[in-house]
């Protein structure tokens, strides 16, 4: 019996694919470290740790508001647990810091993870995390703004262009496991995010299943928290991602996967 959560339906469509992992329900309790880090930071992943993290672990995917299975204070900078074999939804509560999210699976042995905590946000402004697992691919946070590009369409961030005159910036790009782009999107105007494959785009390989293999996970907060958190299309492959449309406060999925990225 399993519950799903924070499942959306578009009553336009006849058709929907989910995926599940079935865990052992053997009683065997597994040990689990959490190094906590501030997503705000424009060095990898490998800086020092942010301290006095409180995490609530609850079970299941998507699970950002039921019932805890334990909390726990961070010791020493990590955030250690027993749990059971499964999926675990982790809320991370820290000074100066969102209330921000995970999810790390636990199979039959040790497990071990990164979160990255969103700092503050001021009114009108956005924070979007990416996050994976895999070092051996790249994968970058692009956004398309409303406003005129010097050539072509909608100026874009991402890559080569952190930042523009309107206050939004890519802070942290890197191959580290995550990226972070931080919106001023109190103005009005809509923002189309995606996310690149770059290491399979720069290869060729368009039709690279590595942007569903890889555990990736968008986390999209406003002034007042978690606003939206996204995974990509089950099933499909491809090495573009089209996530989702923000304008102001609102979030409105689109997510397709593309192999032409032209």
């Amino acid at each position: 019996e399993a519950l799903m959560q924070g499942i959306c339906l578009d009553p336009s469509s006849a058709s929907y694919t989910c995926s599940l992992t079935l865990h052992r329900d053997s009683g065997d309790e597994y040990p689990v470290d959490i190094r906590a880090y501030s997503c705000g930071n424009t060095v990898p992943a490998d800086s020092v740790t942010l301290q006095g993290v409180r995490a609530v672990f609850r079970e299941g995917a998507g699970n950002y508001g039921g019932e805890a299975v334990c909390t726990v204070e961070m010791q020493d900078g990590v955030i250690s647990a027993a749990l059971l074999s499964g999926v675990y939804t982790v809320q991370l509560s820290a000074e100066g810091y969102l209330d921000s999210y995970t999810e790390i699976e636990v199979l039959e042995h040790a497990a071990a993870g990164d979160a990255y905590l969103m700092p503050a946000l001021g009114e009108g402004q956005t924070g979007i995390l990416l996050t994976w697992e895999g070092g051996e691919t790249d994968l970058d946070l692009t956004l398309f703004t409303p406003y005129r590009a010097e050539s072509g369409d909608m100026a874009h961030i991402g890559g080569a262009v952190a930042g523009d005159a309107h206050g939004n910036m890519l802070v942290a790009d890197n191959s580290s496991g995550y990226e972070m782009m931080l919106l001023e999107t109190g103005t009005q105007g809509i923002y189309k995010v995606y996310v690149n494959d770059y290491t399979d785009s720069l290869a060729g390989k368009y039709d690279s299943d590595a942007l569903r293999r890889l555990n990736v996970h968008i986390y999209i907060y406003d002034s007042d928290g978690l606003a939206a958190a996204y995974t990509p299309p089950v099933g499909q492959n491809g090495v573009v991602w089209e996530v989702a449309e923000i304008s102001g406060r609102n979030v409105t999925p689109s997510q397709r996967l593309y192999t032409n990225i032209s």
